[in-house]
C-alpha cells in the first residue's frame, strides 16, 4: 500500500514539474537590465547552430554560439544594435578574423573567423593594411579603433562571415560585459561577465523543438566502504532512449555510502535535419523527491552567465577525462570541487547541498529526478531510485561449487632466451597472475579465476584483504592510505601453506608538489595546483614485483607505464639532465602509447640548482614518458598547384591577396617552432605568410609595405622552418614574373 501511493504521489510531483518546466525558460534575474534587451540577429541568413554557450572545450568553456552559414563564406554581417566599431584582430589558428562592437547599451559584441571586415563605408581594411606595414608581419595585429568613433547604426554591414582561425564556415558571436576584454591578447584587469547570446536574440530565430538527450550516468564511490551492485568500483547506467517507462523510474540501483555523479548529456535540434544544429543544456539539475528540504535540489546548473576566471577552467563543470574521449558526448560534473574550498561557486551554479555528494545510507530508499532543458525549455527529466543495500556479487556459470583457485592457467613452455631471462631476474620479474588497478576510492588486486577449487587469499599485514568477483576476476581492494604506509601484500594459497609475498611501486602525489616516479629515478612529476583541494592522487604500476627482488628494471631516460587514481587534468613532468652532458636541444620528452611516441615536450628549467627537461599533459590517466633524441627536419613541400605555377614565367593577378604560394609544412615528432618560420624574398625577410592547421603554409608576394606586387623580371625565394628540437629545413627556388 505505501509502495502504491508513493507511486501516485511521485507521478502527481512530475506532472506538476513538466507543467511548469515545460514553459519559456526563465532569464537569470540576476543579469543586469540590459540581459533582456532582444537585439536583431547578426546573419540574414539562418542554418541554426554548430555550437553553443558553454560547451566542453579543452582549455575552456565556450563563450558565445557558433552559427552556421550554409558552409559558405561571404555572408554579410549586421550589426545587431547602434553602437561603434572598437577594435580589429587577426590571428591564424584561434578567433581568425575579428571585430569586436561596443554596443550603444554598454555591451561589448565580438565577431570571429570573419573573412573581411567591411570596407565601403567604414574603410576598415585601411587600418589593416598599416598595422601589417608597420609590423612587417601578416599576424598576429591587434587594431584599438575605440579613438576613432567608427559609429554604426543597427543593420549596418560590418563585415563577411568567414572560416579564418579555427574550424570550417561559422560566424562565432560572444557578447561580454562592459568591463568584458576587446580582443583574445588582453589580460584583464579585473573580472567580468560573459553572457548566453541566446537570451538576446529573438525566440524565432533560434527555433528548437527536440529535447535534450540525457544518454547516461557515471557514479563514483568516494571511499572504500562505498558501493554500487556489490562493488567499490564507478558505474555506468545507460537510460532507454525514447521508452517512457510510466509512472516507474528509469533506473533502479543498490547502492551504499558516497558518491558523485557524472552527466553525459548532449542536445539536438531536429527542425535543421540537413545538419547537425543544437541549442545545447542551457539546465541541468539533481534534485531528491521527497527530500525533507524544501525544493529538494542536489545540484544545478544554468547558463545564463559566466566570469571570465571561470570560462577558463572548464574542469568546473566538465569532467575533462571523459568528455575528452567521449567523441562530442559530454560529462557534467553534478558536484563541486575546487583548488581552493574557501572560493564561492561561479554564477552558473545555483544550488549545491553539501557540494553534491549524494549519500545512501543502509536500509534507505532515495528517489530523485534529473532534468536537462535547452534554451527553448525542451526539457527531459529521468527519476533514479537508489536503494540503500549491499548486493552479493553475482557468480559466474564458470565457476564450480568449491568456489574458485588463483593459480594461473597452464600453457605451453617457451623455449627460454638465455638474455631476455638473466635481464628479467636483475630487473626483479613482475608476477604475471596479479594485476593492479586504480580506482578513484580504492586500489585493486585482480587474479584470474580458474575453475580448480579453492581460494587464495591477500593479505595486507595481518589483515586479509576485502573481495568480490567483476569480469572472470577476483578483486582484493584496500583505501590507498593504508597501502601507500606499507606496500606490500602477502598472498597465500587455498590450502594455507604456500605465502608468497609482493611489492608495488606506490606513491602519493599532493597538487602544487613535485613528486619523484621512482625513488632514485630522474623523473618527477608536478600535478597542477588547479586540482581540488583535498584530494591526493596516488599512481603506481599495474604489476606487483617479489618483495625479495623489488624494483622494475631502471632505464636512465624511461620509465615504466605508471596509473592514476584518478584523472589528472594538468600536469608537468620533469627530467633531471644535471649531470647528463650528452642531453642537448634536440633531446624532449615522449609519451610512449601503443607503441607511437607522441612529443610532450622540450622546455628546460631550474630548479634548486638542477637542470630539467619538462614537458606538460592534460587530461590523462596512465602515463609512460621516454627521452628521445629528434634529428629529423620538418617536412618543407611547395604544393602541386604552386609549383605547376612558379615551374614557368606567370602574371600577377588583379587582388594580391590571391597571389600567395602554398606549401605543406609539418613535422611529426617534435611540431613546428612558428617562431623559426623565415620567408625571403631576393634576400630581404617578409611577415607576409601565414601558417595555420599545424600543416598549411601560405606565402604572399606582395610588399607588405607599400601593398605593391613584385616588378617583372627574376625573383629569388627562400623559407627556412625549425621543428621544436632545432632541425631547419631549407626551400630555395627562382621563379620569373610577366608583364
Amino acid at each position: 500500500m505505501h509502495g502504491n501511493y508513493l507511486i501516485l504521489k511521485l507521478t502527481i510531483l512530475t506532472v506538476i514539474l513538466f507543467i511548469f518546466t515545460s514553459a519559456a525558460p526563465l532569464l537569470n534575474l540576476s543579469n543586469p537590465s540590459f540581459a533582456e534587451e532582444k537585439i536583431m540577429f547578426p546573419l540574414n541568413t539562418n542554418d541554426g547552430f554548430a555550437a553553443t554557450f558553454g560547451e566542453f572545450r579543452a582549455g575552456h568553456i565556450h563563450s558565445g554560439i557558433d552559427m552556421r552559414t550554409r558552409r559558405r563564406t561571404g555572408f554579410p554581417v549586421l550589426a545587431p544594435s547602434d553602437g561603434q566599431i572598437v577594435n580589429l584582430y587577426g590571428d591564424e589558428n584561434g578567433y581568425g578574423l575579428m571585430l569586436t562592437f561596443k554596443a550603444a547599451n554598454g555591451l561589448i559584441y565580438k565577431f570571429a573567423h570573419l573573412s573581411a571586415f567591411e570596407n565601403d563605408k567604414f574603410k576598415l581594411n585601411g587600418f589593416v593594411k598599416k598595422a601589417r606595414a608597420q609590423a612587417n608581419r601578416r599576424f598576429n595585429f591587434d587594431i584599438d579603433l575605440s579613438g576613432e568613433n567608427i559609429k554604426v547604426r543597427t543593420g549596418e554591414i560590418i563585415a563577411f562571415s568567414g572560416d579564418t582561425g579555427a574550424g570550417p564556415p561559422h560566424l562565432h558571436f560572444e557578447i561580454c560585459g562592459p568591463d568584458g576584454y576587446k580582443n583574445p591578447t588582453d589580460k584583464p584587469a579585473k573580472d567580468f561577465e560573459i553572457f548566453n547570446p541566446f537570451n538576446f536574440i529573438g525566440a524565432e530565430t533560434s527555433a528548437d523543438d527536440t529535447p535534450v538527450n540525457i544518454a547516461s550516468i557515471l557514479l563514483i564511490p568516494q571511499d572504500e566502504n562505498s558501493m554500487i551492485e556489490g562493488k567499490p568500483m564507478n558505474a555506468f547506467f545507460s537510460f532507454k532512449k525514447d521508452e517512457p517507462n510510466g509512472s516507474a523510474p528509469d533506473l533502479n540501483i543498490k547502492a551504499l555510502g558516497r558518491f558523485k555523479l557524472l552527466v553525459r548529456a548532449f542536445d539536438e535540434n531536429k527542425i535543421f535535419e540537413q545538419n547537425e544544429s543544437k541549442m545545447g543544456v542551457y539546465k541541468i539539475e539533481f534534485k531528491e523527491l521527497f527530500s525533507e528540504r524544501p525544493d529538494g535540489s542536489f545540484y544545478s546548473m544554468t547558463f545564463d552567465s559566466m566570469d571570465y576566471k571561470s570560462s577558463r577552467m572548464p574542469e568546473i563543470v566538465y569532467d575533462m577525462y571523459y568528455s575528452n574521449i567521449s567523441g562530442g558526448n559530454f560529462y557534467y560534473k553534478l558536484f563541486y570541487e575546487s583548488a581552493d574550498l574557501n572560493a564561492g561557486a561561479p554564477r552558473f551554479i545555483k544550488s549545491s547541498a553539501g557540494g553534491g555528494i549524494i549519500e545512501i545510507k543502509k536500509g534507505r530508499k532515495k528517489i530523485f529526478e534529473l532534468s536537462a532543458c535547452d534554451h527553448r525549455g525542451n526539457v527531459t527529466k529521468k527519476i533514479i531510485e537508489i536503494e540503500g543495500a549491499e548486493t552479493a556479487p553475482l557468480k559466474t556459470q564458470t565457476e564450480s561449487q568449491s568456489g574458485v583457485t588463483l593459480k594461473p592457467e597452464i600453457k605451453k613452455p617457451r623455449k627460454n632466451n638465455a638474455k631476455k631471462t638473466a635481464k628479467k631476474e636483475a630487473a626483479g620479474p613482475a608476477d604475471p597472475r596479479i594485476s593492479v588497478e586504480y580506482l578513484q576510492n580504492v586500489i585493486l588486486f585482480k587474479l584470474k579465476k580458474t575453475p580448480r577449487g579453492g581460494n587464495a587469499r591477500i593479505f595486507h599485514g595481518a589483515s586479509p584483504l576485502k573481495m568480490f568477483e567483476h569480469d572472470g576476476f577476483q578483486c582484493f581492494y584496500s583505501g590507498y592510505e593504508k597501502i601507500a604506509a606499507a606496500p606490500e601484500i602477502t598472498v597465500t594459497s587455498a590450502d594455507g601453506k604456500s605465502h608468497k609475498k609482493y611489492s608495488l611501486n606506490l606513491f602519493k602525489v599532493t597538487a602544487g608538489e613535485a613528486v619523484r616516479i621512482y625513488s632514485d629515478s630522474l623523473w618527477s612529476i608536478r600535478i597542477n595546483p588547479s586540482a581540488p583541494a583535498g584530494e591526493a592522487f596516488y599512481a603506481g604500476e599495474a604489476v606487483l614485483y617479489p618483495a625479495a627482488s623489488f624494483g622494475p628494471a631502471k632505464n636512465r631516460s624511461a620509465f615504466g607505464e605508471i596509473f592514476f587514481s584518478r584523472p589528472v587534468s594538468g600536469a608537468k613532468i620533469y627530467y633531471d639532465i644535471s649531470e647528463d652532458a650528452g642531453i642537448n636541444s634536440k633531446y624532449g620528452i615522449y609519451d610512449v602509447y601503443s607503441k607511437k611516441n607522441m612529443f610532450l615536450g622540450s622546455s628546460v628549467e631550474e630548479i634548486s640548482g638542477r637542470r630539467y627537461i619538462c614537458a606538460s599533459m592534460k587530461n590523462f590517466k596512465r602515463l609512460k614518458c621516454t627521452v628521445l633524441k629528434d634529428e629529423k627536419p620538418p617536412v618543407l613541400k611547395i604544393s602541386k598547384k604552386s609549383a605547376a605555377r612558379i615551374s614557368k614565367p606567370f602574371k600577377f593577378s588583379d587582388k594580391t591577396e590571391t597571389d600567395f604560394l602554398s606549401f605543406n609544412l609539418f613535422d611529426p615528432e617534435t611540431g613546428i617552432n612558428k617562431t623559426e618560420i623565415k620567408f625571403f624574398i631576393d634576400g630581404s625577410e617578409s611577415g607576409n605568410y601565414e601558417y595555420f592547421s599545424s600543416s598549411l603554409l601560405n606565402c604572399y608576394l606582395y610588399d607588405l609595405k607599400t601593398g605593391s606586387n613584385l616588378t617583372p623580371g627574376t625573383h629569388k625565394l627562400k623559407i627556412t622552418a625549425a621543428d621544436n628540437s632545432g632541425n631547419v629545413s631549407l626551400y630555395e627556388k627562382q621563379f620569373k614574373i610577366v608583364r
